[in-house]
């Protein structure tokens, strides 16, 4: 018996000084933090956007489990050329058509569509979004 108490003394100091107390290996906490948006394209609040521009672009803090919600903010919406694409797991962009001097607005999530999330479900908490484009 001597002999067990011994190994065992030895196996647990070894677990203690790798980090693993009473030798069992710690697991990772739950990813509870919902993303945020890193940066968007056009700038929020930017008047001098080009109508000329064909996308919308949003990135995220984190890998973003692929869905998406863009809602009406206001009473200009971009109108949106096809579905949006997913150029990473942390970037999805739109492809739109804009007007001259006009004001658009849309929400990124909202109350009840909420399906930007990252990969661990978190939804992301609701973003407005606003931009003016330029006059020709």
């Amino acid at each position: 018996m001597k002999r067990f108490a011994k190994v065992f003394t030895v196996l647990a100091a070894t677990a203690i000084l790798l980090g693993c107390p009473n030798g069992v290996s710690d697991q990772e906490e739950a990813d509870t933090t919902p993303p945020t948006v890193v940066s968007l394209s056009p700038a929020h609040l930017d008047e001098t956007v080009s109508p000329a521009t064909t996308k919308l672009v949003v990135t995220f803090s984190e890998p973003m489990y692929g869905g998406y919600s863009i809602c009406t903010a206001g009473n200009t919406f971009p109108a949106l050329i096809g579905a949006p694409v997913w150029t990473s797991d942390t970037t999805i962009e739109w492809t739109v058509s804009l007007n001259a001097d006009t004001i658009y607005s849309l929400s990124l999530n909202a109350a009840n569509y909420t399906n930007f999330k990252d990969a661990a479900g978190n939804a992301l908490d609701p973003v407005y979004w606003a931009f003016i484009t330029a006059a020709e």
